[in-house]
């Protein structure tokens, strides 16, 4: 067991980094950002013998409003563990049932601290609010909601997020394959109204989205989250972020120039073929580009958002057959001010994947990291973005 007991984190490894950046932002002053340096340091948790579910990446995870305690997801035995970051250790589980008057499903897809004793749990068929004792306080009834204007009425959305303001809201992402689109809803949970919301005027999803042998659908990864009074909504290919208000009125999409990464993958020119040519064309999206959703530093008011460019060998296939076998992934890091302009990005050489949990955290980025079996963190300190 890897534990490192210190007054602050313990520095198990340290770059600093001197990098001379030149280029310029797509920001109202077209300002230049030339010096940048950033420290690493290393947190490994103690399981105290609990045995950590590390695969997903971790994404299926949050944490609680001070950023204190981290809740991860463990699909061993459908629960909820719960970490201290003060501790640096395993604190205890929280268990729920697949089946039954409390039954959340036999797979969590999605979990959302929403207080000190309320989850918002999302699973492939089903979505509640559940207390700590695992108990269902409030379903998510989409396949009973009304609305006056709505098509795909009552079809259960893939991607959920609960947001409280006066009621309960939850907003739900939902995957029409048949005719490539994206679309969201906002339930009303009291009324139990729903209400149609475009987010894709630019069919930046449509796209993106692919099919082959008929039937099967590559569909791009997209995001939603609440942070800093947005509802916002991305997509892997495209660094394109569409802010909503708390009303689920959309504000504006916004978009940023890079100089070391493309804005977009090239929007494919064959988007329906077989196997084989289809899974060519993805891979070479990922070659291309891949973005994660940004994530919100409340100390320093900025946006940390990763990317990365995969690099694949040309000949062997994985398992799955779509995809080669990957030699590397340049990994990128790009930052953003609240206004959403590009105030600083470089590589960063210390991560292999972008696609880990992350979250700013007292102004520094911490990312998720499986070492070994043992749940860690990397913790990134900048300085000179400004």
């Amino acid at each position: 067991m890897m534990f490192y007991k210190n007054l602050g984190l313990m520095k198990q490894f340290l770059f600093l980094i001197f990098i001379n950046i030149l280029f310029s932002c797509h920001n109202k002053d077209n300002k230049e950002v030339s010096k940048l340096f950033y420290s690493v340091d290393t947190l490994i948790i103690n399981s105290d013998e609990r045995i950590f579910d590390l695969g997903g990446f971790m994404i299926t995870s949050d944490l609680d409003k001070e950023k204190k305690l981290f809740y991860l997801y463990n699909d061993f035995d459908l629960s909820i563990d719960q970490i201290s970051f003060d501790e640096e250790k395993f604190i205890e589980k929280y268990s729920f049932d697949p089946e039954g008057p409390n039954g959340v499903g036999t797979h969590l897809l999605g979990i959302q601290i929403l207080n000190d004793s309320l989850f918002f749990l999302k699973s492939f068929n089903k979505s509640a609010i559940v207390n700590k004792k695992g108990y269902v306080w409030q379903r998510i009834n989409w396949m009973k909601s009304t609305s006056k204007n709505i098509v795909n009425i009552g079809n259960i959305p893939r991607i959920e997020i609960a947001v409280y303001k006066k009621d309960l809201i939850v907003y739900g992402l939902k995957f029409d394959y048949k005719n490539k689109q994206v679309s969201l809803a906002k339930l009303s949970v009291a009324e139990n109204l729903e209400k149609p919301i475009d987010i894709d005027p630019k069919n930046s999803f449509e796209n993106y989205f692919l099919t082959y042998e008929g039937s099967k659908f590559l569909a791009p990864q997209v995001f939603i989250s609440s942070q800093n009074g947005f509802i916002m909504i991305s997509h892997e290919f495209s660094n394109e972020i569409i802010l909503l208000d708390n009303n689920g009125d959309l504000k504006k999409i916004v978009t940023y120039k890079s100089s070391i990464i493309p804005s977009r993958a090239e929007i494919p020119t064959i988007k329906d073929g077989e196997k084989e040519q289809i899974s060519k064309i993805y891979q070479g999206m990922l070659e291309q580009i891949r973005f994660e959703a940004p994530v919100w530093d409340e100390v320093d008011r900025r946006y940390f958002r990763l990317s990365s460019k995969r690099i694949f060998e040309q000949s062997s296939k994985n398992e799955n057959g779509l995809l080669s076998k990957k030699l590397n992934n340049e990994v990128f890091l790009s930052v953003l001010d609240e206004n959403f302009e590009l105030i600083s990005e470089l590589k960063i050489k210390e991560l292999a994947e972008e696609r880990y949990k992350y979250f700013a955290k007292n102004g520094k980025l911490w990312v998720s990291q499986n070492f070994s079996d043992e749940l860690g963190f990397l913790i990134f300190s900048f300085k000179n973005i400004k």
